[in-house]
């Protein structure tokens, strides 16, 4: 059977997603999603790699962004103003599985941070572009007969060289 686009019903692309996110209440103190994170969100949660969102996919974007909005709302914004931002965030990363070597968080840290800490928006468009490059390194591994994995470099080593 073929699956064509007159029978893809109920499909959601970028902008429908950013919509549907801001309609739901996925905004911290009334600034919402760019559509830059939430074509970054489509792309990361697009399992059948169709360029939108199915009924399934949508649900498991929508649930990801309410757990990182709950994680930032938590971690920032209940925060005071003279907390030290960059450790709430390596705090993220580990959280999120995600072990960087101190130059390539620094780097990840200054591209999206403001004002000394870090937006709502960058947050989630920082973590979900990691997560897009975990699971296109993960996908790329080459599964053995022995159940070992092996690659040609780190993933420390590909985060740092897609990051930087």
């Amino acid at each position: 059977m073929c699956n064509t686009e007159q029978s893809r019903t109920k499909v959601l692309r970028a902008e429908d997603v950013l919509a549907k996110l801001n309609s739901g209440g996925y905004t911290v103190r009334g600034k919402s999603l760019t559509l830059k994170t939430a074509h970054l969100l489509l792309i990361f949660k697009d399992a059948d790699k169709t360029g939108d969102l199915d009924v399934v996919e949508w649900f498991k974007l929508e649930h990801y962004v309410a757990v990182v909005r709950r994680e930032y709302v938590e971690s920032y914004e209940s925060s005071n103003p003279t907390s030290d931002t960059q450790t709430q965030m390596k705090k993220a990363l580990a959280a999120h599985d995600f072990d960087l070597d101190e130059e390539t968080f620094k780097f990840l840290w200054l591209e999206y941070r403001s004002q000394g800490g870090i937006e709502y928006n960058d947050y989630v468009a920082a973590l979900t572009r990691l997560h897009i490059l975990k699971d296109r390194f993960q996908a790329h591994l080459l599964n053995l007969p022995c159940d070992c994995r092996v690659a040609r470099f780190s993933f420390k080593q590909f985060m740092k060289s897609a990051i930087i």
